[in-house]
């Protein structure tokens, strides 16, 4: 029935036996890596003599049902169906934690070994994709994701997950098409940073799980592109979410995951993580870490080129380390009530310094800031700043800001006989009533931790 074997249509013999790869890599009796290996080369890759005829016996072993999918699937170009390994999902949160602990195991051999596309599968792809794939591909690809940021950064997740998840959509169905090796490390990079998008602004939106499920895509195609500074932003941003669900074990260890490839980081990359690891300390209440890993971050950052930088890590600007900074102060104050001073210095400045295109991250300052000035019992510089947050956060939809919005409002109720701090509080539950179709998060009281 197959004149000569590829790996399309050995993804095509496996999706049509409905097997995940280590199942079907068992099946042939070679290893999963083999396997990965084939599908990873697509059309360009012709399995050795001796394989080619276990192939043979395996599709003529196969029922009937079988070898009529998969004649459909070559037909159809090979629309495969998504590997269980990665699908079911319990609601204990089970899975999510052995896919962090798989990422940690044996430098990441369970989930991130095998090629990023095979982590891809999940997605839903019907597109019209060229035959050949260059370079200007993944640049249209790159400069996508630079726009989204912009347009993420301005108006938030809710509206901006959507164009994200149909960029990477897009991207994966590229992976099919021929294409130098060169042009497919790129576009393996230019994927891990569009699906590190997506699930940052899913995250936003509110839908942790689907987002957890992204970053595990971003992380696959990351290590597959061999950019390590690109895997512990993907990290980063995963360890992020995970603080937010409370899990501060899975958060740690996502840290732990970027602090081992430390030494091949760029200096601002590793002051990003050790701000991240002060965010985790302060939701311990662990007051000393928190600040040691804060005087860490500082310190790197000092001795950072920031003109070296690769043009993702741009948005980590100063107002960016005074609001991650913040945010650990922030938390360790509402956690354990251990406030350090200078929270309010912080949050004031990175509301401060964040351009107007940055209208989320300036909202979620001044909303904190109002936030600590109202349980402080300091009103009237409590209803002043809580003004600018709901004027800078009437044009973004946001579950991160919803929260610290409705934690600020919540401070303020004990204040609503002052005529400004009633309005304050008014104005936010009509606000937050036109967020209500964003998915809500846990309402704990403590920050979404932001980017």
């Amino acid at each position: 029935m197959v004149a000569t074997w590829t790996g399309l249509q050995t993804r095509a013999l496996r999706t049509a036996l409905r097997m995940t790869l280590l199942g079907f890599a068992e099946h042939l009796g070679v290893g999963a890596r083999t396997v990965s290996d084939w599908e990873a080369g697509g059309s360009g890759i012709t399995p050795k003599p001796g394989m080619q005829e276990v192939l043979d016996v395996a599709l003529e072993r196969a029922s009937g049902e079988v070898k009529a999918r998969f004649v459909k699937l070559v037909s159809d170009h090979v629309k495969p169906v998504p590997d269980s390994s990665a699908g079911e999902k319990n609601g204990d949160g089970t899975n999510r934690r052995e896919a962090v602990e798989g990422i940690l195991a044996m430098g990441a051999a369970t989930v991130l070994s095998s090629p990023g596309w095979r982590l891809v599968e999940a997605l839903d792809v019907r597109a019209d994709v060229p035959a050949h794939v260059g370079m200007a591909d993944v640049v249209r690809i790159r400069d996508a994701v630079h726009d989204l940021e912009k347009l993420d950064q301005q108006v938030g997740g809710g509206p901006t997950r959507y164009l994200a998840v149909g960029e990477l959509r897009r991207a994966v169905s590229l992976t099919h098409s021929s294409m130098t090796p060169q042009v497919r490390q790129e576009l393996t990079a230019a994927t891990a940073l569009l699906a590190d998008l997506a699930a940052w602004t899913t995250f936003d939106a509110g839908l942790d799980q689907p987002a957890r499920e992204l970053f595990v895509l971003g992380l696959g195609a990351a290590r597959e592109s061999g950019d390590h500074s690109l895997l512990t932003n993907v990290a980063d941003g995963f360890a992020r979410l995970e603080l937010y669900a409370r899990d501060t074990k899975s958060a740690f260890d996502l840290i732990c995951l970027g602090q081992s490839l430390s030494s091949q980081l760029p200096t601002s990359a590793r002051a990003r993580l050790e701000i991240l690891a002060a965010q985790a300390f302060a939701q311990v209440s662990d007051l000393q870490a928190c600040r040691n890993h804060i005087h860490l971050g500082e310190d790197h950052y000092a001795r950072a080129e920031l003109a070296k930088d690769p043009d993702w890590m741009q948005y980590f600007t100063p107002a960016t380390l005074e609001k991650d900074i913040a945010t650990a102060q922030y938390d360790l104050a509402l956690q354990s009530g251990q406030r350090d001073e200078a929270v309010f210095e912080r949050l004031w400045t990175a509301a401060d310094r964040y351009p107007a295109s940055r209208a989320r991250s300036k909202a979620i300052s001044a909303a904190r800031l109002a936030n600590l000035l109202y349980r402080d019992g300091q009103v009237a510089d409590g209803a002043i700043v809580a003004a600018q947050a709901l004027d800078l956060a009437a044009s973004v939809r946001s579950v991160r800001l919803a929260d610290d919005l409705r934690a600020m409002a919540n401070s303020a109720k004990p204040y609503t006989h002052d005529e400004s701090t009633a309005t304050v509080c008014t104005r936010t539950n009509r606000l937050l009533r036109t967020m209500s179709g964003i998915d809500k998060g846990p309402n704990t009281g403590s920050s979404r931790p932001g980017r």
